[in-house]
């Protein structure tokens, strides 16, 4: 009995333990764009349409210009995952709407099941028009369940401008519960262990 219940709690401790370990982990490889290849794109992205980095005093950005000009990320989910963070400084000049409210400069965001199928709600991102400042772009998203992956990409969707991106992150801030919150009982034990005598 003692062997089983061992056997048990160290398992679970286990589970606890990768878990506690995924906190954090970051999903956008080379998200401050400081890792560049011998043609200037960042390293581990995938090519971008229209889209460029430069480097100025605040470090480098991705310059996206024109019309349907952006990069596209496939980033694989755990069913683990609960929560998502996101964070980044977003940009834009001279971005004019397009026919759709939702053509704008964006970071536009799906989740995908392993099929391929688009799961869950549209998620609530990060769209802009007209001139700005660098803005400071933050928000937690709760994953789908059956979420296989996330397609994400910065790109600017208007009629005209240039839209800007820097200090990309998306981090893992909430695993979700895998097991019943009462484990079941060990083989033997009594139906009810817990007892107003035991106390």
């Amino acid at each position: 009995m003692m062997k089983r219940i061992c056997f048990f709690t160290a398992g679970f401790c286990a589970l606890a333990v990768t878990a506690v370990a995924q906190l954090g982990l970051e999903l956008i490889e080379n998200g401050d764009l400081s890792k560049l290849n011998a043609k200037g794109w960042p390293v581990g992205w995938p090519q971008g349409r229209q889209a460029r980095i430069e480097n100025g005093a605040q470090g480098s950005r991705l310059v996206l210009d024109g019309p349907n000009s952006g990069v596209s990320f496939k980033i694989p989910l755990k069913i683990e995952y609960g929560q998502l963070k996101l964070s980044m400084k977003m940009k834009v000049t001279d971005v004019a709407i397009g026919t759709d409210s939702w053509q704008t400069g964006r970071l536009v965001m799906s989740y995908h099941d392993a099929k391929g199928a688009r799961v869950g709600e549209w998620p609530n991102v990060f769209g802009m028009t007209g001139t700005t400042d660098w803005i400071d772009c933050e928000r937690v998203y709760a994953l789908p369940t059956n979420a296989a992956y996330l397609q994400l990409g910065p790109c600017n969707l208007g009629k005209t401008g240039t839209v800007e991106f820097r200090d990309l992150s998306l981090t893992v801030s909430r695993m979700r519960a895998l097991t019943q919150a009462d484990a079941p009982l060990p083989l033997g034990a009594a139906a009810d262990p817990w007892t107003v005598e035991d106390a």
